[in-house]
């Protein structure tokens, strides 16, 4: 009655295997995340190769469900597969991480309303600096900026979200993120 979506992470696996489950996530929910179908290491396990069968299945219960859908997470330093982490220069890690956002944003563009772009590039005790990620020693904060421009471009009506945790708990951590998201928005950034 408010129009605020209400929402919860779902798995394709639960979905089939367990009927309350899905009885509830298709009743109970107008919004939801994919916990694992979306990450790196599910959709692009080998470079250029997409395996989009278990967030489809996500996607098929959302339609039959008239559900909302929030993309999680495109560029994250955790569940890469291996040839990803193992990429050492920026030409390669650059190439990688468009091509990714492109091939994963492009193929669900116009069904998907919000994507978390970027995944916790800050540390929780030490936020002085970014997260060193195989992204970040690459090709500086700056990759940031890219990964957003890359998923407007594959998508420009998508919402666009910096996705983070405990901000409350870290204040370091907390102004690192407000300063990351006022640089990026005075950049005018999508």
């Amino acid at each position: 009655a408010s129009g605020r979506l209400i929402g919860a992470a779902l798995q394709s696996t639960y979905l089939i295997s367990d009927k309350t489950y899905a009885e509830v996530a298709g009743t109970e929910f107008d919004y939801f995340t994919p916990e694992w179908e979306m990450k790196w290491e599910a959709t692009e396990p080998y470079p250029g190769r997409f395996d989009f069968s278990a967030p489809d299945a996500l996607m098929d219960f959302a339609e039959k469900h008239d559900l909302k859908v929030k993309g999680h997470t495109l560029v994250w330093h955790y569940s890469l597969p291996a040839w990803v982490s193992d990429l050492d220069t920026e030409e390669d890690v650059r190439a990688a991480m468009l091509n990714h956002i492109q091939g994963v944003v492009g193929h669900y563009a116009g069904k998907i309303l919000a994507w978390d772009v970027v995944n916790e590039v800050f540390e929780d005790k030490s936020p002085s600096g970014n997260r060193h990620t195989v992204f970040y020693d690459n090709l500086g904060e700056t990759f940031i900026d890219e990964a957003f421009i890359a998923a407007h471009e594959a998508d420009p009506d998508a919402l666009l979200f910096y996705n983070d945790y405990d901000l409350e708990l870290f204040p370091d951590k907390l102004d690192a993120t407000v300063a990351l998201v006022t640089r990026l928005l005075e950049a005018g950034v999508p």
